[in-house]
C-alpha cells in the first residue's frame, strides 16, 4: 500500500509507493520507498530524495544486464514510407530565454561516457556515446557562435557527414584534407 507523509491537512505531502521486501509481518517504510512523488511535483524512482522532474537512480546490482531507462517500440502497420517515424524523441527544440549577458557555455542535453569492460580479453568494432540530427539554432535576440551538432569535449570521434576540424577547414562527404 503507498505511505502518504506529509504536514498540514486535506491529505497534502508526499507519496511513497513501497514495498517491504523483508519476511517478517511489518509494514513497509519510507526507507522501502521504489517510488516516490514530492508534494512538489518531482517524482524519484529508486531515490525518496528526486531532484527534477523525472529522477530515475539505477541501483547498483552484480551479474545480469541492468537497464537504467527503456522504451520499447510497439509494433507499428502501415507507415508511410517516405515520412520517418522515430520511437522516441526528445523534443528540446523550445526557446531558452536567457536574462541579458554573456555565456561561456551552454549544453541543452550532456551525455557522461560510459566504460566497457571484459572479464577477459575482448573487442567493440564500434562504441559511440550519442547520435545526434543537428546543432542548435539562435531564435529571437540571440547570437550563437559556434553552433555544433556535437560536441566532444575528450576523446575520439567518427564522423559519417561533413567535418570542421580546428578553425573551420570543411571536408566534403567522402573527401579528405
Amino acid at each position: 500500500f503507498p505511505v502518504t507523509i506529509g504536514s498540514g491537512s486535506f491529505g497534502l505531502g508526499n507519496l511513497y509507493l513501497a514495498v517491504n521486501r523483508t519476511s517478517d509481518s511489518s509494514n513497509a517504510s519510507v526507507s522501502d520507498a521504489k517510488v516516490m512523488i514530492l508534494s512538489t511535483g518531482l517524482v524519484g524512482i529508486s531515490t525518496t530524495t528526486p531532484t527534477a522532474n523525472l529522477h530515475v537512480v539505477q541501483p547498483a546490482a552484480s551479474g545480469g544486464s541492468r537497464v537504467a531507462f527503456r522504451v520499447t517500440g510497439g509494433s507499428v502497420t502501415a507507415l508511410t514510407a517516405s515520412a520517418e517515424a522515430p520511437d522516441a524523441d526528445f523534443a528540446f527544440n523550445r526557446t531558452a530565454e536567457f536574462s541579458t549577458g554573456a555565456l561561456t557555455t551552454q549544453r541543452s542535453t550532456v551525455f557522461r561516457a560510459p566504460t566497457y569492460a571484459f572479464v577477459g580479453a575482448s573487442t567493440i568494432t564500434n562504441a559511440a556515446t550519442l547520435a545526434i540530427t543537428g546543432a542548435p539554432a539562435a531564435g529571437t535576440n540571440a547570437t550563437i557562435t559556434n553552433a555544433y551538432s556535437l560536441w566532444v569535449q575528450a576523446g575520439a570521434v567518427r564522423f559519417e557527414g561533413s567535418l570542421s576540424l580546428g578553425t573551420v577547414l570543411p571536408v566534403a562527404s567522402g573527401g579528405t584534407n
